[in-house]
């Protein structure tokens, strides 16, 4: 299984609404009153992407939308000192409201500011949390699938589908369905598109950790614009391009070597189960022109072979030859029951017997449910 990812970017470009964020600046005096026609000007720190905009007539300066990123925010107005607020956090899906007070100033002076993290959100009532692409890298992941670290947001669950058959990496949010979360990618649809829960992913795209910014689950009261959702909204923002080349490499092996021999195989008398797990790639993203054009690119390969055991039920040595024991075999033609329960051989169908020759015959005791002998063959099968 390969999955790749590539993108570029312009510093100008247009935005999704459904991933983009939006930024207000309230410029006030030290009176704390309105300040109109002040200059607000926002940097992207990885981009240069500069924007500028004037305060209204109630002292707020809007930027909307605009991309999630760490900003550096300066504030001009003449007869006040200059403030530059560095290290200004938006995250997706973000509305997020930024107060300055400029005091007032008889020469040209200037404030460097760090800006703080907001501890409550005040610009929306939805109820979920933003979870960062170094947070998804870091911790243990099962196969490496972000969607894991959804369950750390209130409502969510994990799914009892069986992963076998269903596909791993599913939850419930609110106790709904599966396939009513809704999947998010740089603010396009990532949803498979089937009620069908056997299609083994509710994703079309399911990207690698290293290729993630950071993603946002929203479980409550998220805005009417995601509109099909029950459950959770799942909008993912990846990685783009900067002024500065960076990149990751990454490999992930699992292997029989190093693991023991499970009780199963134990019992059964079977030797380790083969398992080879290979999953590899990496990111690379920079300039193409400097504060304009950048790319971005992800890759992962994905190799595995497996074993896993089981026991099943056959025929006995003894049924091969016509012989049922307890069992009560009645002649269809007569209604009557054969003699001891034996089967004649010239009775035995000839396509029957073929199908017959064809199980294995039993190589363990096994048990004898109302009679039937169960579980009576142990078997270790391979798969990828």
């Amino acid at each position: 299984m390969r999955s790749t990812l590539l993108g570029l970017a312009i510093a100008a470009s247009l935005l999704a609404q459904t991933d983009s964020a939006s930024l207000r600046v309230l410029v006030e005096d030290s009176s704390q009153s309105a300040i109109v026609g002040a200059k607000v000007s926002v940097q992207n720190a990885a981009t240069g992407l500069r924007l500028s905009n004037n305060t209204s007539s109630e002292g707020y300066a809007f930027f909307s939308p605009i991309v999630r990123g760490t900003y550096d925010v300066e504030v001009q107005n003449p007869g006040f000192k200059t403030v530059r607020l560095s290290a200004v956090q938006i995250s997706v899906d973000e509305r997020r409201v930024l107060r300055v007070r400029l005091d007032v100033s008889s020469v040209s002076e200037t404030v460097e500011v760090s800006a703080a993290v907001a501890s409550i959100q005040t610009e929306q009532g939805s109820l979920g949390q933003v979870i960062t692409g170094r947070t998804a890298v870091e911790l243990p992941l099962a196969g490496r699938r972000y969607t894991e670290l959804a369950l750390l947001s209130p409502g969510v669950a994990a799914s009892t589908l069986n992963p076998v058959t269903r596909g791993p990496g599913w939850f419930v949010a609110n106790g709904n369905y599966h396939t009513q979360n809704n999947f998010i990618l740089d603010g396009v649809d990532n949803n498979q598109g089937t009620q069908n829960a056997q299609s083994l992913s509710a994703q079309v795209v399911q990207p690698n950790p290293d290729a993630i910014a950071e993603f946002k689950v929203q479980t409550n009261a998220f805005s009417a614009e995601f509109g099909r959702s029950a459950g959770a909204v799942v909008n993912v923002s990846i990685k783009g391009g900067s002024n500065e080349t960076h990149g990751s490499g990454y490999y992930f092996n699992r292997d029989s070597a190093l693991a023991a021999r499970g009780w199963t195989n134990n019992l059964q008398n079977l030797p380790k189960n083969n398992l080879a797990w290979h999953q590899y790639g990496g990111t690379v993203g920079g300039p193409i022109v400097k504060n304009k054009l950048f790319y971005f690119g992800a890759y992962e390969g994905f190799r595995q072979s497996f074993a896993d055991t089981g026991l099943t039920t056959v025929p006995t040595l003894a049924q091969r030859n016509g012989q049922f024991g307890a069992l009560n075999i009645v002649d269809p033609d007569t209604r009557t029951p054969f003699a001891g329960n034996i089967l004649p051989a010239a009775r035995v169908d000839a396509l029957a017997k073929k199908v017959i020759d064809l199980y294995p015959e039993p190589n363990t005791p096994g048990n004898f449910q109302n009679g039937r002998p169960v579980q009576n063959y142990s078997l270790q099968r391979d798969g990828k």
